[in-house]
Order: C-alpha cells, then structure tokens, then sequence
C-alpha cells in the first residue's frame, strides 16, 4: 500500500483544544484529511501522533479474533458514568487488569491492589482468545515505530509492573467461579500486570458505540494506543479534532494513536455492526503510575 507522511494542520495548544471540545460533539467542518492509504503523523520534534495502517493484520488473526468477539457478553453503555459516552447506543467491555480498587462485591472489603476486570475471569477463553491479536498489534507497533518502546517494555518505568508474589483476582478466588483453573494458571505464570505476552495491560471492546470529544486519562501518559475493527458498518469515523484527522478504521486495518493527550470521538452513530478491539497500557499498572494507587 502507498505510504505517506501528512503535515499537521496549523493546531491550537492542548490545552485550548480540551476547554474547546471535551466532551462534546465533533464538528465535521474540523476535519482536513480523511486518508485513504497508509499515513503517519507526527509533530514538528518527531512525536507519534496517529498511525493508519491499511490491511496490514493478518487474515486468520483477525477471523480467529472475531469468532471471540461475536460471543463476548458485552454491557450497555447507556447508564456509562463516562461523560463522553453520554446519550452514546451500544456496548463496551473492558478485558485485562484494571488499575481502581474498589470494594469487593462478595466481602465488602476494598481491594488492595489491582484486578483482573470481572468479565476476564468470567469470559476467560473469549479474553484469551484476543491474546494473538494483541501480539500481533504490539509486533507492528514495533515494527513501524521502534523507539515508542524504550521504557515501555514490562517492568521499565512506563512499562507493566511486576505484581506481588500472591496478589491474585479476587473475582476466580470466589467459589464456583468458572475458569478457575485456566485463571489461576495464568497468574501463576504471567507475574506482571500485562496481558500475557506482550507489554499491554488492558483491552476494550467496543460495539456501535458513538464517543464526544475525550482524552483517555487513565492511559500511561505518551502511551499509545492500538486499534482494529471488526465487522460491516458505515459511519463512526473516528476524529482528533486538533489535528482536523478522521479515520474511517475497516477490518484488518490498524490505528495507532496518541490516546491520552489527543481529544478524539466519532463523528457519527455506527450504522450497522461496528466492533473495536483497543489495547492499551493504564498509568496505574505501570512501575512509575502503580506508587500513586
């Protein structure tokens, strides 16, 4: 595929581009560049901003992927306490480990260290399911922008933290918790907040979702994200608004993004059946956030 490098638009500073959009929606006249082909984004001191990369995941990847996606319970967003996803339809769910600690259903105790999120534990082969796509993900962020990873690796200041020898889920500590098995395998195994295998903490899945203006604050500051879509839809571009960018993300194509500083959203309500798989480091998992919890 053609590739390109695409000059920012003259932008206002972040801070102006955040008391201007956050949490509203997105004016289309805002958008310059709607690219058609590979392009890459940066500003003026060599930054990553945005990474749009066409038909670059592999076909059986992302066949396997979606065989988990399809049957993944996922949750309204509708009473979301998110107030970029006010009035937003559809779905979302959040797989891997979260970094709040909140008070355990079953004994009224606060947790004192981060969690795999519930449906990870109650959805575990449909979460391991997304495990080669992850890798995948991370083995072309590589690929394509190699210095993003120094201090991101697992362990390194920026990078998933090691997790206390015992500190394990409560969720498949329950009894009858399913999985148990599979679950406890892997923390015995993996002793990092990561997505086993790769130097992620977390994935969220999203179906015909429609987000304002957001920054993604919980992400490791100068994190980028990863994303990839899945299924048939129209509409739901998604815009960063300061950089006058929207994307019209298909399947088998790959968005990397500066999530955490950039404002984006959609433009537009999905129309049809638009899924999103986005991997991610939280600022609360890595060796240099996990402190502040």
């Amino acid at each position: 595929a053609a590739f390109g490098q695409q000059p920012l638009p003259s932008q206002l500073s972040l801070k102006e581009a955040e008391k201007k959009w956050t949490n509203k929606p997105i004016d289309p006249t805002v958008v310059k560049y709607r690219p058609t082909v590979s392009t890459y984004y940066e500003t003026p001191d060599g930054k990553a901003k945005l990474l749009f990369l066409r038909d670059v995941l592999d076909v059986d990847t992302v066949a396997k992927a979606w065989e988990h996606i399809r049957n993944l319970r996922m949750v309204s967003v509708k009473g979301s306490r998110r107030k970029c996803l006010r009035g937003s339809p559809g779905e979302d769910l959040l797989l891997g480990y979260k970094d709040e600690l909140h008070l355990d259903p079953q004994t009224s105790r606060k947790q004192t260290h981060p969690q795999l999120s519930a449906p990870s534990v109650h959805q575990f082969p449909r979460f391991r399911g997304l495990w080669p796509l992850c890798w995948e993900m991370e083995d072309i962020l590589r690929e394509y922008i190699p210095a993003y990873w120094v201090g991101r690796e697992i362990d390194d200041k920026h990078g998933p933290t090691t997790r206390d020898e015992g500190n394990r889920s409560d969720f498949f500590m329950q009894p009858g918790a399913p999985h148990r098995a599979a679950v406890e395998a892997m923390e015995d195994w993996g002793l990092w907040y990561n997505i086993p295998g790769s130097n992620f903490t977390t994935i969220t899945v999203n179906h015909n979702t429609r987000f304002l203006a957001h920054k993604d604050a919980n992400n490791s500051s100068g994190a980028l994200s990863c994303m990839a879509a899945f299924r048939r839809f129209a509409g739901g571009e998604l815009c960063f608004p300061r950089l006058g960018v929207a994307l019209n993300v298909k399947e088998r194509d790959m968005l990397v993004c500066d999530c955490p500083q950039e404002l984006h959203g959609t433009l537009s309500t999905p129309q049809g059946n638009r899924y999103t798989v986005v991997t991610y480091t939280r600022e609360g998992l890595t060796r240099s956030g996990i402190p502040k919890k």
